[in-house]
């Protein structure tokens, strides 16, 4: 098979370089898209008597007025000077008789002194005090205007071919009971010369998914009354507001929006661009209430979406698993299983490249990488990444933050603290009398491949072995995944190791012992310590981060100072008769009167829906102007220009 030749198309970067493709180039896309026509916007050779007036600054021809006409060309602009007479030039070459139709420019506190093209065609216009966006100037047309008046919407750099309305008038006559009536368009080079027929089409049930349908729509006043009026708040998107709500009232009266495939609409692609951030943002805006009304929902509320699966073995996955059940009850958050739907964006420790960013998002990050036999700095960009990026970072201790502050710099969003939650189930918490001698250590302490060694399994046990306790009747139930072989330990007395285990099962555990061992050299927030404390059994610990969470309820053991980054495969050894002094002294104490923290899983879960609330309420920070990174002391992370 002979292989097609490659066509010149248009694109962002030839048009930056100033590359138009070539007269031949253009022709055959004309041919092909069976357009025969070329734009008049002061392009095309006119007379003497006309062009001497173009000169003098005054058109040859004016503009019908907009008043007691069937149907009204409305311009909504703002700062539109440079293209405005180009528009309404292609307005005076119309076929259509003047009986039928008029033009009302509407200057949304332009800046540009627009109102003299306006003066110079003699068209009528009507300027507001006070810059309100598309959607309150389409609002005012609506109002101002009989409700049976279609309203033909152009942009000001934009055009309309000689026939156009023509073609809309026959269009509404074949089908008044229409609630829009659009039609396809040609996109165009910034001088109008026309590159390629665009890709509208008939809506039908996938608009929502497609978000779009045309540049030129057309619809009677009457329909935006029945809507309510459009949506002021989203001002960079009013397109997308207006076809959701037609669709809707399409949907809710059994009227059509009907399709004309006619190129009449001339579109520019201006070198500059028009798409903005806060565009991309409303129209995403657009799409979450849409999404919203058709489901049923308040546009009050808060949908979130779960970037993360939750199901990981790991702490982070327990712990997430436990937020979504939570917030699944939280009243005014919706959890969602469609980002489009979604309001913010939640995230286990990065933020997902796969997933749209025109969402606040709010990462949870429980750790940072600083150990010295690997590349830390290169294992930590993608985190550094997500912290420059994220609107919210929650961290489980202060201990934590001041670990990613340094290794993946400051965040510049909101920040907060948040220790873990658990869920007690009924019956956990149970008096001290009835407990039997049992001690717990539960943790993931690695396997043969990765060693986890900073968990200090073995000196765990030997604290235990030294302290004598197995000799009273106490156990020691080592509990999670180890790098164990098997049959270790097993001359040892009272020792268990009983491996990966449910987590019914430690529930069932930690609801029977008197002590709980964690003698990690580093953790932030290791969800076995939440769980004991949940179960109100006091806690031998090392690490800093879980010395905040403890607090009263529990004893710390003497530690070297962590100076990282560090080799975390070879912690100090503890003194392990000073640990198994500790141990005797804490099981022979009356916990009764100690002040255990709340750890609950629905303290701690509102705790994270109101970070959640208040991220959404400040937006996404990239609409806002970029702030100085503060770039971490041992990491590589992005730069201000990589912030979005």
């Amino acid at each position: 098979m002979a292989k097609s030749k490659k066509r010149t198309i248009l694109t962002t970067s030839n048009l930056r370089s100033k590359k138009l493709p070539s007269e031949e180039a253009v022709a055959k896309d004309k041919e092909r898209d069976g357009i025969s026509f070329t734009p008049h916007m002061g392009l095309s050779k006119c007379s003497p008597e006309e062009e001497k007036s173009s000169i003098s600054g005054m058109p040859s021809r004016s503009l019908p007025s907009p008043w007691g006409k069937a149907f009204v060309v409305i311009i909504a602009a703002w700062n539109c000077k440079k293209w405005l007479g180009d528009c309404l030039e292609t307005l005076a070459n119309q076929s259509l008789p003047h009986e039928h139709w008029g033009v009302l420019v509407l200057d949304d506190a332009s800046e540009d002194n627009m109102e003299r093209i306006c003066r110079r065609w003699k068209v009528e216009h009507i300027r507001v005090k006070k810059n309100r966006g598309k959607s309150a100037l389409i609002n005012l047309a609506s109002r101002i205007l009989p409700p049976e008046t279609v309203l033909v919407e152009l942009d000001a750099d934009d055009g309309l071919d000689p026939r156009a309305l023509d073609v809309v008038k026959d269009s509404w006559e074949k089908t008044p009971e229409a609630i829009l009536i659009y039609t396809q368009y040609a996109l165009c080079l910034e001088d109008m010369t026309i590159r390629k027929k665009g890709h509208s089409r008939q809506a039908g049930t996938e608009l929502l998914e497609a978000g779009y349908i045309s540049h030129l729509k057309t619809y009677r006043a009457q329909a935006i009354l029945d809507i309510g009026f459009i949506d002021e708040s989203i001002r960079k998107s009013t397109d997308k507001v207006l076809i959701y709500r037609l669709q809707e009232l399409a949907d809710d009266t059994g009227r059509p929006l009907v399709f004309v495939d006619e190129v009449i609409d001339w579109y520019r692609r201006r070198k500059e661009g028009s798409i903005t951030a806060m565009r991309h943002y409303d129209a995403t805006e657009a799409t979450r209430n849409a999404y919203k009304r058709r489901d049923g929902l308040s546009e009050d509320t808060l949908c979130v979406f779960s970037a993360s699966a939750g199901n990981d073995t790991g702490g982070h996955g327990i712990f997430w698993s436990r937020l979504v059940k939570y917030l699944e009850t939280e009243e005014n958050i919706l959890l969602v299983d469609h980002v489009l739907i979604a309001d913010i964006v939640i995230g286990n420790v990065r933020i997902s490249k796969s997933i749209d960013h025109q969402r606040p998002w709010v990462i949870r990050l429980d750790g940072v990488h600083f150990n010295a036999t690997e590349d830390y700095a290169k294992r930590n960009k993608a985190l550094a990444e997500s912290v420059s990026s994220a609107e919210g970072m929650i961290y489980q201790s202060k201990w934590g933050k001041c670990m990613a502050d340094e290794y993946c710099g400051e965040s510049l969003g909101e920040t907060t603290i948040i220790m873990n939650g658990v869920d007690s189930p009924e019956g956990w918490v149970k008096n001290t009398k009835i407990r039997r001698k049992l001690i717990v250590a539960c943790s993931r302490w690695g396997d043969q491949r990765y060693k986890r060694k900073f968990k200090r399994l073995e000196q765990t046990v030997e604290s235990f072995v030294k302290s004598g306790l197995a000799d009273k009747g106490y156990t020691l139930m080592v509990l999670g995944e180890h790098y164990l072989p098997e049959g270790t330990y097993s001359e040892c007395k009272g020792v268990e190791l009983k491996g990966r285990v449910h987590p019914d099962e430690v529930h069932d555990y930690l609801s029977e012992a008197v002590l709980f061992m964690h003698l990690s050299w580093m953790d932030c927030c290791p969800n076995g310590v939440v769980e004991a404390l949940a179960a109100e059994v006091p806690v031998l610990y090392c690490a800093e981060g879980v010395g905040e969470i403890v607090g009263d309820a529990g004893r710390k053991v003497n530690d070297s100072p962590l100076n990282h980054p560090c080799d975390t495969g070879k912690p100090p050894l503890l003194n392990t008769d000073e640990v198994a002094g500790i141990m005797i002294e804490m099981v022979n104490t009356n916990w009764g009167s100690a002040q255990f923290p709340d750890v609950s899983m629905k303290t701690c879960g509102k705790k994270y829906a109101e970070m959640f609330r208040r991220v959404y309420e400040e937006g996404p920070r990239y609409l806002s102007p970029k702030k100085e990174s503060k770039l971490p002391l041992k990491s590589v992370t992005a730069s201000t220009e990589d912030m979005r």
